[in-house]
């Protein structure tokens, strides 16, 4: 809504687009044997490292880690003025907490090079595609099981030898 009102309802659409198609919160209980419950679920990477090089794609990457549940770290531009609260909260800088992903927009190699450069885990490079960010690249799968017998489940299961 904040985007069309600025008159950028392309923007907006594309935003819409990647909230409509946003996997965040999903989750799948898997089968098992009796006694475990298997959860697979998406949940967001964490900070994304945003290297924009328009207005346009400062929208695009911000559309991308907000339908995500991400949050941004902005390099090279400043955030548009009289962004919605909630909104202006996912993008406060913090840069004691790792990068999980970066989006860009234009020449990748310096992006790719300081990224490399950083200590610790590899920081997956993500660029725009025909239709927008690979949304499904900024979420992080969970695996979860859980010993429900163990958990207080059905304690006869474990006399059974």
């Amino acid at each position: 809504d904040w985007l069309d009102a600025r008159g950028e309802s392309e923007a907006a659409g594309l935003a819409r687009r990647y909230g409509q198609h946003s996997a965040l919160g999903a989750e799948i209980v898997l089968p098992g044997p009796v006694g475990e419950r298997n959860v697979y679920a998406l949940h967001p990477r964490g900070r994304i490292l945003m290297r924009p090089a328009t207005v346009a794609g400062l929208y695009d990457q911000m559309a991308a880690v907000l339908a995500t549940g991400n949050r941004g770290r902005l390099e090279g531009m400043a955030l548009p003025h009289g962004l919605p609260p909630r909104v202006a909260a996912a993008f406060v800088p913090d840069a004691a907490e790792p990068l999980a992903a970066a989006l860009v927009e234009g020449d990748a190699m310096p992006v790719a090079e300081a990224l490399a450069a950083l200590d610790g885990r590899i920081v997956p490079l993500l660029a725009m595609g025909e239709s927008g960010y690979p949304i499904e690249l900024l979420l992080e799968e969970v695996s979860i099981s859980i010993n429900t017998t163990a958990a207080g489940g059905n304690a006869s299961l474990m006399t059974i030898g």
